[in-house]
């Protein structure tokens, strides 16, 4: 299991333990089909977390991340279609971010 699919799956102890190992969190990795969608995909595993609205993957992956720019959490934001998942990206918002989401696409497969 890579970071992206424990992600995916909310295992939040594989996520810690592959974080703590040094596992990239800004690498895309492949999500079999079936963990999150119909196919497979390539995310990151904060797209992950976010695909699967978890809130607490999400949280621990914005702490251990680089600060995010406007653009990365704009689309972080708009891709974000879940309930509990944008709310702590709100807790991220730099203070000049105005979402415009009319040119950001999920990186997941639209008919999933």
């Amino acid at each position: 299991m890579n970071l992206a699919e424990a992600a995916a799956t909310r295992d939040e102890g594989e996520v810690a333990r592959l974080v703590e190992g040094g596992e990239d969190f800004n690498k895309r990795y492949p999500v079999r089909p079936g963990l999150l969608f119909h196919r497979p995909a390539e995310l990151t595993p904060l797209e992950a977390a976010i695909a699967a609205d978890d809130p607490m993957v999400v949280q621990r992956l914005m702490q251990e991340g680089t600060p995010f720019d406007v653009e990365r959490w704009t689309y972080l934001h708009c891709i974000a279609g879940g309930d509990e998942a944008p709310q702590v990206l709100e807790r991220y918002r730099p203070p000049d971010a105005e979402p415009d989401c009319d040119s950001v696409r999920a990186p997941w497969p639209a008919d999933d």
